[in-house]
């Protein structure tokens, strides 16, 4: 879930709650428990003639006229409005929780997806951007709802949309993001497959040494093609010439022997199309800077998807250079991409975790919300 690139890796191989929050962080996955009364709005968001994103907003009771709100947007890969993962349901724990904090939450299903219309295939980190935005214009019409207390939270590729979204739009009032994407596009291919390679527990040192270093020629070659050239060419004749130069014994390590053509077919298939294209040359520094409203970013130390080191100091470089000084940056121990306690951190562990999501994770987010909007 949520794994920006994973398919290509695949190709080649507590904090004190208050009271009245505490009994939502603790209930198993599948009780999810609302605080009694509020109120979960059936929610209709229109892109264009052929889109429409559904959704459902949650609005505390606890008798307040206007609530601050927030906007969660998913990451990478068609998710539905609870971004349900196994028995795991986080976007709706979340809002269970900020529910009751007082704060209002919409959360929809991706393009495609449950009562949402659209092809999720077709859209871009852009697309989700305007998406956001959109979401963000529909709340400001609701009733209950503060309009000038809007934010995003962001998870993952959803994290880089939320930034794009912040750039373009004063509407925004913050932006919260888990794990989100902070690095450039072809960097975090690189970290994640990397991550992902070397957290491979049943492959040697050999393997994956080799394995690294043909994809980050493979990712480089793909880098080096203009936008709006088509990749098949230049990319295909960059694999056989660097084929003819390997002997044997790697070919079989990487399992491309004898499977030669299939796997740079199978690959092109994936990477040749607008997503996968915008999200290689996604350069952070052209939205980041220009986010002036507050930040809060949570990075799990153990996620082997978007890198805690690397992101999190990249993103407060960016914040800075663009004169932001009310943000803060947590790097959470022991959490994973989707901010759940863990062992290894590797994806396969996702489902088989008792946690939604880090209770730790939840109270950080309803205090510093608190302390700007209560």
């Amino acid at each position: 879930m949520k794994n920006i690139f994973l398919f290509i890796f695949l190709f080649a191989c507590l904090q004190i709650f208050p009271a009245s929050a505490r009994e939502y962080l603790s209930q198993a996955s599948d009780t999810v428990v609302f605080p009694v009364g509020c109120e979960g709005r059936e929610i209709t968001v229109a892109v264009n003639d052929t889109i429409c994103l559904s959704g459902t907003l949650t609005i505390p009771a606890d008798g307040q006229k206007s609530h601050p709100a927030v906007v969660i947007i998913s990451g990478t890969g068609q998710q539905d409005r609870d971004g349900t993962f196994g028995p795991h349901r986080p976007f709706c724990r979340i809002a269970a929780y900020l529910a009751a904090q007082g704060v209002a939450v919409l959360r929809t299903d991706d393009r495609g997806t449950g009562r949402s219309t659209g092809v999720y295939a077709e859209a871009t980190t852009r697309d989700f951007a305007d998406d956001a935005l959109l979401m963000v214009a529909a709340l400001k019409r609701q009733p209950g709802i503060d309009p000038q207390r809007i934010g995003l939270l962001g998870h993952s590729e959803g994290g880089a949309a939320v930034m794009m979204a912040a750039k373009n739009s004063s509407d925004v009032a913050f932006v919260i993001t888990l794990a989100g994407l902070s690095t450039d596009g072809l960097t975090a291919l690189k970290l994640q497959n990397n991550g992902l390679i070397r957290a491979a527990r049943y492959q040697n040192d050999i393997w994956k040494e080799a394995n690294i270093a043909f994809l980050e020629q493979l990712f480089g070659w793909v880098a080096a093609v203009p936008a709006g050239q088509r990749l098949e060419e230049s990319v295909k004749a960059e694999y056989y010439a660097w084929l003819k130069q390997q002997p044997d014994t790697l070919l079989k390590i990487l399992n491309l022997k004898h499977r030669e053509d299939i796997y740079i077919s199978r690959y092109l298939q994936a990477a040749d199309t607008r997503w996968y294209r915008e999200m290689m040359a996604y350069e952070p520094a052209d939205y980041v800077p220009f986010v002036r409203v507050p930040v809060l970013a949570f990075y799990g130390e153990k996620d082997v998807m978007v890198p805690a080191a690397e992101n999190s100091d990249h993103l407060e470089r960016l914040l800075k250079q663009g004169g932001n000084t009310c943000y803060r940056i947590v790097n959470m121990p022991g959490l994973n991409h989707m901010m759940q306690h863990c062992i290894y951190g590797i994806p396969d562990e996702y489902v088989s975790l008792e946690e939604d999501i880090a209770p730790e994770v939840l109270g950080r987010i309803g205090e510093w919300l608190k302390e700007r909007y209560k």
